[in-house]
């Protein structure tokens, strides 16, 4: 298994689960958090999280890092990694950290929308375009990065006693 590739996926996943932000207002601990579960259960829900991760290994297949037959391999040690307890209460608890109660519910009943399960349905397929672009753009700069810690280094030197 090359850890590129396992960092990339585990990077994808854990922003996809964290994409937005507000703060916390105080409320009864036991409705936020059920709020906030609420909100982990649609964006980490079984078939949406085998699509984007699906969409991820798509990606990689295409690049040569993952073989077809290395899929199964991957999609199964990944869903035992993220459907763990622990996992999924740790996402929750951020969700508390970053949202109100009130927030949640209005995440929720957004995701239950027509808009929201559109965004919920493609979601994956942006991530992954997105990706695309990210990588492609980083890519195109990193020999200008190259360059300016070449000359960082070449200046380090010339400083040395």
């Amino acid at each position: 298994m090359d850890p590129r590739i396992l960092k990339r996926l585990l990077i994808i996943l854990l922003a996809f689960g964290m994409s937005l932000g507000c703060k916390k207002l105080g409320n009864s601990e036991a409705s936020h958090h059920q709020a906030a579960r609420e909100v982990v259960e649609f964006e980490f829900s079984e078939d949406r999280f085998k699509q984007s991760v699906f969409a991820v290994l798509e990606s990689e297949s295409q690049s040569g890092s993952v073989s077809k037959e290395e899929r199964p391999i991957y999609l199964s040690w990944i869903h035992e990694v993220y459907s763990d307890k622990t996992y999924l209460e740790n996402i929750t608890a951020v969700k508390m950290k970053h949202y109100s109660e009130s927030d949640l519910r209005e995440i929720a009943k957004f995701y239950k929308s027509s808009s929201g399960q559109r965004f919920l349905q493609i979601e994956p397929t942006l991530m992954k375009e997105m990706s695309q672009i990210v990588k492609q753009n980083a890519e195109a700069h990193f020999p200008d990065l190259i360059s300016r810690i070449q000359k960082f280094n070449d200046s380090a030197k010339q400083n040395k006693p």
